[in-house]
């Protein structure tokens, strides 16, 4: 202070450690100005503000990592529980029923649609099942009982089967005409061989 330089330092006096700002005052003497505080004074502040900010940073990331279990925990829940129900459907299981989700929101409009494409395929195949075991029965008037699930690619598929259904239904019949018409014939040869036995046996008795 005494050169007329600006400057910040601390000293210890009477066992206290203080801080003291100083700077020359223009236009006088030589003199100059010094702001004198308790160094304890001085950090308190920032020393709270300091375990302020760090409290609230755990704090801050404290919810935060709740919030994104909880989302972690609601979003991919639903979206594994999905996942391993169709990867069973993969796999041939048609029973295992798809967990319920109450939700209205994207995880919830993929669980519907994983539950309608299960449901879907499983009413399909078992409805191609049992028109397949009555045809095999000699049932050919069986048909769909879930026809309006055949929509989309699946559509030419009901199609097909009663294109089978009836050709076989037509062969089936063909058959049957045509082995009437065979045992009709047998029987007419039959009738012809007893007819010509009895020729034959007059004759012998003729003779």
């Amino acid at each position: 202070m005494i050169s007329g330089e600006t400057g910040f330092d601390k000293y210890i006096y009477n066992k206290v450690k203080n801080c003291v700002a100083y700077a020359p005052i223009p236009s006088t003497d030589g003199w100059s100005i010094a702001i004198n505080v308790l160094l304890s004074d001085f950090n308190g502040a920032a020393v709270k503000a300091i375990i302020a900010t760090i409290i609230l940073c755990i704090v801050t990331v404290i919810i935060a990592v709740i919030i994104a279990l909880r989302l972690a925990l609601g979003i991919g829940g639903p979206i594994k529980t999905c996942a391993d129900r169709l990867e069973l459907l993969s796999h041939g299981d048609l029973d295992t029923p798809v967990p319920e989700y109450h939700r209205n929101d994207e995880v919830g409009e993929l669980v519907t649609s994983t539950k309608i494409i299960v449901t879907a395929r499983s009413s399909i195949l078992k409805d191609i099942d049992q028109m397949l075991d009555n045809m095999g029965k000699g049932n050919f008037v069986t048909d769909s009982e879930a026809a309006e699930l055949y929509i989309g690619d699946f559509a030419p598929l009901l199609v097909s089967i009663r294109q089978i259904k009836d050709k076989l239904s037509d062969v089936l019949l063909q058959i049957r005409v045509s082995a009437d018409q065979i045992s009709l014939g047998a029987s007419q040869v039959s009738d012809g061989a007893q007819a010509l036995a009895q020729g034959a046996t007059e004759q012998a008795s003729s003779v």
